[in-house]
């Protein structure tokens, strides 16, 4: 089943995002050797996020693969940027994808 993580950064600790970048996509390049990652994105508020990502980025969006809900969760809390307090909010939704 698919699943939606959606999170918003925290402004105060934007600076945790660099450090703990690359851990973070080598969590999401797992996923994608798996087939599991149908998409990752950083989002931003405004369109500078596409040409400015390191500063204009506010939050990110990934959308993959799991069993259920729990280990979805499961996978999502033990990322980086949860982890380290980057997002000051998130959840994980469940998706009924209707495109591919």
């Amino acid at each position: 089943m698919w699943y939606a993580m959606i999170a918003e950064d925290d402004p105060a600790r934007s600076e945790l995002r660099p450090r703990w970048r690359p851990d973070h996509r080598r969590r999401l390049d797992a996923l994608r050797a798996e087939g599991r990652l149908r998409l990752a994105a950083p989002w931003g508020e405004t369109d500078t996020v596409v040409h400015d990502p390191e500063s204009a980025t506010r939050g990110s969006l990934v959308v993959a693969a799991f069993p259920d809900l729990e280990e979805a969760r499961r996978w999502w809390t033990a990322d980086p940027y949860v982890v380290q307090g980057l997002y000051a909010r998130w959840k994980v939704l469940p998706l009924h994808l209707l495109t591919p």
